[in-house]
């Protein structure tokens, strides 16, 4: 299941006196991942006790940032032991009962054994096991109100 271990939230003033919530959120990846490589998917996080409207999203990599299985689908492949990161789903900024995180890292893809010519960059994660991607955290600095 998804959760967040540990919050700071605070509400701040700016100069024209307008409050606004800042928070440090430890997250925890600890469902199945879905995703097609693309765009779509990733994994829900529950900010609606801290924002009603998010602005802004930042992640840092904490801790348990490896895979500890193989995940594939279609031609890529990640491998147990594999750097990821948690990257925001931007579109999802402005409803934060549903706020998606995905993960990303540099696949490894393999046709037929063969190793593809191109394809190295950062890609989403596909699919995968509660297994694999159990224990990954990630602390979130998110501003909004």
């Amino acid at each position: 299941m998804a959760t967040i271990v540990s919050s700071t939230v605070y509400t701040i003033v700016d100069q024209a006196g307008n409050p606004r919530t800042e928070a440090f959120l430890t997250c925890e990846f600890g469902e199945a991942y879905q995703g097609n490589g693309a765009y779509a998917g990733g994994i829900s996080f529950d900010l609606s006790p801290y924002f009603r409207r998010i602005d802004y999203i930042q992640t840092q990599p904490v801790s348990g940032s490896t895979l500890r299985d193989v995940v594939s689908g279609g031609t890529r492949e990640f491998r147990s032991g594999q750097h990821v990161v948690a990257v925001p789903v931007m579109e999802d900024f402005t409803t934060p009962i549903s706020s998606r995180f995905q993960l990303w890292g540099q696949s490894l893809p393999f046709i037929s054994g063969s190793p593809m010519t191109s394809g190295f960059g950062l890609t989403q994660l596909v699919s995968g096991p509660t297994e694999a991607i159990s224990g990954i955290r990630f602390v979130a600095r998110a501003i909004g109100y």
